[in-house]
């Protein structure tokens, strides 16, 4: 598959949204054998809906949508995160490392919350928009973990503050000591040890792999 830029779509898209939106189409008819579409944002961060061509997904999340997400500062990296369309955020999603020095790829399950990119939480929002309402952030965001991370995801908190019952938790995808690993500043999750689930369960290897390697991104 690869990835077409079309220069009048990058201007309207650059100037009303400020995406780049991407055409995409498959490498292998079993993965994507329409046209799809993904949007980035400058920073090269991407995201595409799994369509009907990953209903094995679709099937593994029990949920009414999944996406499929790179970034490009980290090349081979994708995460597939189910999207329960639910207040609670209380999602699941496989994170696929690149090859290692021995060319085995890394897939860990993880528990994930509310879909969000880097570049948007480098401006430091002070609320997230919500389904029914806005909601802050739990903490600062910790600036050395999002300079490191190549995702994002955010953890919805309910806290003791009545006039802002909840809040959202920032976790950080990042390469550390070479191995992607999801971290935060909370205790409650061990800083990030708990949002890993210790197996894949619901979908194999091979299924997780031959979706992600008939996407193929241009340089």
């Amino acid at each position: 598959m690869s990835v077409i830029y079309n220069a009048l779509g990058l201007i309207v898209s650059s100037v009303l949204f400020g995406t780049v939106p991407l055409a995409v189409w498959a490498q292998e008819p079993h993965v994507l054998d329409v046209e799809g579409e993904a949007v980035c944002n400058f920073s090269g961060e991407c995201s595409m809906d799994v369509g009907s061509e990953g209903k094995n997904i679709l099937a593994a999340c029990e949920a009414p949508r999944a996406s499929i997400s790179w970034n490009r500062k980290e090349k081979g990296v994708f995460l597939i995160a189910c999207d329960c369309k639910c207040t609670s955020h209380d999602n699941t999603g496989w994170l696929i490392g690149g090859a290692s020095v021995t060319g085995e790829r890394e897939i860990q399950r993880l528990y994930l919350g509310k879909e969000f990119t880097v570049e948007a939480l480098g401006k430091d929002p002070s609320s997230i928009s919500d389904i029914m309402a806005s909601h802050p952030l739990c903490e600062k965001v910790d600036v050395v973990k999002l300079r490191e991370s190549v995702f994002v995801t955010l953890l919805k908190q309910p806290t003791n503050n009545q006039s802002a019952p909840y809040c959202f938790l920032p976790a950080y995808i990042m390469n550390y000591r070479g191995s992607m690993k999801i971290k935060t500043n909370d205790v409650g999750s061990q800083f990030g040890k708990l949002l890993r689930v210790e197996d894949l369960d619901s979908i194999s290897r091979s299924e997780l792999l031959e979706f992600v390697d008939g996407i193929w991104i241009s340089k």
